[in-house]
């Protein structure tokens, strides 16, 4: 996604509407993996992403920096999704642990029986139930995303030394608590994270 961004959305503020269409689609799964890992119902997300889209599409200089536009789509969405919570629950403002970020993930390795691969899962989902929501979600768009730290901190709005921070923190949460091997193994494993959005 982060090398079709740019040249899409440049086509697309030229006046080329088909490029929008194909920017759309061609963001739509990530995003849509997000949402759901942030804790939205698929409805939810599906909704917010095409308001999210609609405005892009009425207001398209609102992202100007294509090195940051992956970023600014991730926390476009994010915002998006938590004022729908802050308005279902009549909640202030959310804080960091208002939500939680589930980090779904198949395990598709054709060379791991069915058995192994639950065991696998459950040593994984060990693994994740030690990080906070905060860890979880760096971990997941560093390393399943491949975002940037730049990328991160405008994603979950910190600054990059808090980003390297976090995810230093989360590294020592796994080797501390012995899930080194289990972490190389999500790592190392065929996971996809789903995209079975449609």
């Amino acid at each position: 996604m982060r090398q079709l961004i740019p040249s899409l959305w440049n086509d697309f503020v030229l006046g080329n509407e088909d490029a929008f269409t194909t920017l759309y689609k061609s963001c739509y799964p990530e995003l849509y993996d997000y949402g759901i890992n942030l804790g939205f119902s698929d409805s939810e997300v599906k909704d917010c992403i095409q308001d999210m889209f609609l405005k892009l599409y009425a207001k398209p200089q609102m992202i100007t920096e294509s090195q940051t536009s992956k970023a600014f789509l991730f926390k476009a969405l994010k915002n998006k999704l938590l004022n729908v919570y802050k308005k279902n629950v009549f909640s202030s403002p959310l804080q960091d642990n208002s939500y939680s970020f589930k980090f779904d993930y198949t395990i598709e390795d054709k060379l791991v029986e069915e058995e192994d691969r639950q065991q696998v899962k459950k040593k994984i989902d060990e693994m994740l139930s030690v990080l906070t929501t905060r860890q979880r979600e760096i971990v997941y768009l560093r390393f399943f995303r491949e975002m940037t730290f730049e990328e991160i901190s405008l994603t979950m709005d910190i600054t990059e030394q808090t980003a390297r921070n976090l995810l230093s923190q989360s590294f020592q949460k796994i080797r501390d608590k012995g899930f080194t091997n289990t972490f190389i193994l999500l790592i190392l494993l065929f996971v996809n994270i789903p995209s079975s959005a449609s």
